[in-house]
């Protein structure tokens, strides 16, 4: 492997870390802090600048409560494939989503997937209006 495909791996693993990291609802202050890291360098393993040792991604694993392979679930197929990168927002809503009792998952889901339809059929519809 060369330098820019190994950085990608890193890359990668690192926004899994994140992602998992932001879930859990951890600051990187005190998700560093329990493996005796700075909040330093806990962000440049997020965003891939340094190579998170096997031992480390063991620890995190173990303390954010995922299966050390979650951080390599997908790399293979990431270039065509959305990998679990998610933001503040979308934090906010699977928690919020979660807290909720099953038949409100079942109707925001319901109400989702129609919005999507609407939206996707109305951008189809002005696509085609615009081409004529």
């Amino acid at each position: 492997m060369n330098k820019k495909e190994l950085r990608a791996i890193d890359e990668y693993v690192g926004r899994q870390l994140r992602s998992v990291r932001l879930l859990r609802g951890l600051s990187q202050e005190k998700l560093a802090e329990s493996i005796n890291l700075t909040f330093q360098q806990l962000q440049k393993y997020e965003r891939g600048a340094n190579r998170i040792s096997a031992s480390q991604l063991y620890q995190l694993s173990k303390i954010l409560g995922v299966a050390p392979s979650l951080f390599f679930d997908g790399l293979e197929q990431s270039s065509t494939t959305k990998i679990l990168a998610i933001n503040k927002e979308q934090v906010a809503l699977i928690q919020h989503f979660e807290e909720a009792p099953p038949q409100i998952r079942k109707a925001v889901l319901t109400f989702l997937k129609s919005m999507s339809h609407k939206t996707n059929e109305g951008l189809r519809n002005e696509t085609n209006h615009h081409k004529h």
